[in-house]
């Protein structure tokens, strides 16, 4: 998915753009998960399926964790 749609930035987001974030594996600077922008009011938040604790579909919102493997916003859909 990184090589598709129109890459927007972070405070352009609106619900339904795709979030790319790089794998768990910080040395490995590859796409490895990607979530749904569900909200970019008082913060952005994105649905995906997470490996951690949760081991689920998870509502998350975008905090340092993520920032620091966050690749990039796609619009895929208009």
């Amino acid at each position: 998915m990184k090589n598709e749609g129109t890459e927007i930035t972070l405070s352009q987001s609106k619900k339904v753009d795709l979030i790319l974030f790089n794998g768990t594996d910080r040395n490995e600077r590859i796409n490895g998960q990607m979530g749904i922008i569900i909200s970019n009011k008082d913060g952005i938040k994105f649905i995906h399926s997470s490996s951690g604790k949760a081991h689920g579909v998870v509502i998350t919102e975008l905090n340092n964790y993520y920032m620091g493997r966050f690749v990039k916003v796609i619009r895929v859909f208009d």
